[in-house]
């Protein structure tokens, strides 16, 4: 079997200057993804003890109708919107911006990463410079739990030699390198990795596997029919005028 990658490996943090200073970076780069643990817990804990004052940095802008928790770093520049909600222990690097709608839990993101709004993202890192396009979710449980209420079933991660590598986690949601594009209504995880630079065209499902970097993901078919409508118009389109004139 070949070596287990280390977090680091997919998401180098220690180019984060914010998280690099934080103690983000020391936490976490060296695991390897078959002993996580508590990632996020301890991302949070290295944060917490360095930051001085408020967990929310002054130059922050936080809509007064978004729901923050009181256990989150959020960090210089950033932005969250109406009806968002950023809440376990979730550390936001400079610049991040969440968009009307969103939900970050358990969560570490990188500078200037965008999420653009109705996004659900949980239990992962992602790196800098991340676009999230609107109404997509990484999700962070097994589908296969007895009871999904308290998930127990380990999320299992195929390695990009075809190894199974067993995270120990009930909880994971991706590690999504620097720069990822990732298109509307997506459906990520659990247990996904995606490397630095790559695509993830609209309407994807992909879960537990390894996506090197740069490359796409896009569904096995792109095609549009367009067919002629054979239904009646209704009466509103029928009341719109045609290029071609005036219908009999």
């Amino acid at each position: 079997m070949t070596r287990v990658p280390v977090l680091g490996d997919i998401v180098p943090l220690a180019d984060d200057a914010l998280l690099a200073a934080w103690g983000v970076a020391r936490a976490l780069e060296r695991r390897p993804l078959d002993r996580l643990g508590d990632f996020v817990g301890e991302a949070f804990a290295a944060a917490r003890a360095v930051v001085p004052g408020p967990l929310v940095h002054p130059t922050a802008v936080i809509s007064p109708l978004a729901n923050i928790g009181p256990d989150v770093v959020i960090g210089p520049g950033c932005v969250v919107h109406e009806f968002s909600t950023v809440r376990g222990h979730s550390v936001l690097s400079a610049g991040v911006h969440v968009g009307f709608g969103c939900e970050v839990t358990n969560a570490v993101i990188g500078r200037g990463t965008r999420l653009a709004h109705q996004v659900c993202l949980g239990y992962s890192v992602v790196g800098q410079d991340v676009h999230f396009t609107a109404a997509l979710t990484v999700a962070s449980t097994h589908l296969w739990n007895p009871d999904m209420a308290c998930p127990t079933r380990p999320i299992v991660i195929r390695l990009t030699g075809g190894e199974l590598c067993v995270t120990g986690l009930a909880k994971l949601g991706a590690l999504i390198g620097d720069r990822a594009r990732i298109g509307m209504h997506a459906a990520l995880g659990p247990g996904l990795i995606l490397g630095a630079d790559t695509v993830v065209y609209p309407g994807v499902t992909a879960a537990a596997t390894s996506v090197p970097a740069g490359h796409i993901i896009r569904p096995a078919s792109t095609t549009v029919a367009v067919l002629p409508r054979h239904q009646p118009l209704t009466s509103a389109l029928a009341s719109i005028p045609s290029q071609e004139g005036p219908r009999p």
